[in-house]
């Protein structure tokens, strides 16, 4: 049985580069990535094409990385693809995701909810949980299955409770949030703290709204004190490179602006898959 699933799902990623995908649902899909090997598993999976009909059920894959492609296995099937040079898994140490859930209605909607996720990338982990995300959608071009986050840009809403950062990230927030700027500027006993003491420990309340490719990213992050994070930009996604382009045009901690130091600490990160370019931060996935 496993077999015969296993060859539909090929028949699938085959037909899909012409076929018009009409729905989608993933119930339960869990991921778990160390930087060569992986495991993912659903409990359920839905697909709709203008040909083809799927359902699948407690379904299991292997994922190994290669330096130019990947394979997707089980004992009696191997799935090689291609991969796309600085991809996103390239930026990867480590990622695990539990509990992700998703529905998708050509031009109607799009829902994600993930209850978990730890991630190792740059020099540092971060975990954050109960993710959401709402948007209209789109139909995928050309087999272009990201072709459905295109509304999303549009006219979205993606929200997190919470993110916790790890210690190894304090040297890049330190800088991203220039922290030894913003307490000489609200505190005249600047020399009494430790800077390296005041990174923060983690963002709350994160929500990024988009309205016609206009973004507003609101958060909350404790310095000295709670404070205010609010931004601005633009985002786009070109299909022909998979990449999202985040023009980033003004980033604030309370008052002081921290901008030019985010573009900074991301390029300093050297992401395989990401490079800033003027305010632009582009990502390849």
């Amino acid at each position: 049985m496993n077999r015969i699933v296993s060859l539909i799902l090929i028949s699938l990623i085959i037909s899909s580069v012409h076929a018009e995908v009409e729905q989608v649902s993933v119930k339960n899909f869990s991921f778990h990535y160390d930087g060569k090997n992986g495991q993912g598993s659903f409990s359920e999976i839905g697909l709709n094409t203008d040909s083809i009909e799927f359902n699948a059920e407690e379904y299991h894959i292997d994922l190994t990385k290669f330096e130019t492609y990947i394979t997707l296995s089980k004992p009696d099937t191997k799935i090689k693809l291609q991969t796309i040079e600085g991809d996103m898994l390239s930026s990867l140490g480590q990622i695990e995701i539990d509990g992700l859930n998703l529905n998708l209605i050509k031009n109607q909607k799009l829902f994600m909810s993930l209850e978990r996720v730890h991630i190792e990338i740059g020099d540092g982990s971060h975990s954050f949980s109960h993710v959401r995300l709402r948007c209209l959608s789109g139909q995928s071009r050309n087999g272009d299955v990201l072709s459905f986050l295109l509304p999303c840009m549009k006219n979205g809403l993606f929200t997190i409770p919470e993110i916790l950062l790890s210690k190894e990230s304090k040297s890049s927030m330190i800088e991203a949030f220039d922290i030894a700027t913003f307490v000489s500027k609200y505190s005249n006993q600047s020399d009494k703290f430790n800077v390296t003491g005041l990174a923060p420990k983690k963002l709350k309340e994160i929500k990024l709204s988009v309205n016609n490719n206009e973004f507003n990213l609101r958060a909350k992050v404790k310095l000295l004190f709670n404070l205010k994070v609010k931004g601005h930009g633009k985002i786009y996604y070109h299909a022909q490179n998979s990449e999202i382009e985040v023009q980033l045009k003004k980033l604030k901690v309370g008052y002081l602006g921290i901008t030019h130091k985010v573009l900074k600490a991301v390029a300093k990160a050297n992401l395989q898959n990401v490079r800033v370019s003027g305010h632009s931060i582009f990502i390849t996935l």
